[in-house]
């Protein structure tokens, strides 16, 4: 079968008995181990990745989305699920070669647009302005 038609609570052998939480982050975090992995929304896997959650079974799958657009905004500002990627120490996780590889060349990419952006479009955004006066 294949993983993604589980859910993270099946794979990681957790308690499956709805259970009332007080906090919002907690009630977001139980809905979304919940579901099969495969319907999991891009917001959902940034909440559970921040959250340090199923790490080996959604890095593969943030990677896959952030292949597709390296500054999706999944919930509260572009790149979102790039930075929840990142915090979670990805050189000390237990990924196979392919998905490091990956993980790298997302690093690259985004070194590549950060150096753009303060090289080569910040300077011209004063002269910019001017036509909006």
């Amino acid at each position: 079968m294949n993983i993604t038609e589980l859910s993270l609570n099946h794979i990681l052998g957790l308690d499956t008995e709805k259970v009332v939480f007080s906090s919002d982050l907690a009630r977001k975090c139980d809905d979304a181990k919940r579901k099969k992995i495969k319907d999991l929304s891009a917001s959902e896997i940034r909440l559970l990745i921040s959250q340090k959650i199923g790490l080996k079974y959604l890095i593969p799958i943030a990677v896959e989305i952030l292949e597709q657009d390296i500054l999706i905004e999944t919930e509260y500002y572009k790149g979102d699920l790039a930075v929840a990627l990142f915090e979670c120490n990805v050189e000390n996780l237990d990924l196979d070669k392919e998905t490091k590889t990956k993980i790298w060349e997302i690093a690259i990419e985004l070194n590549t647009l950060s150096r753009t952006i303060s090289e080569d479009i910040l300077p011209l955004l004063p002269e910019a302005a001017k036509l909006f006066k």
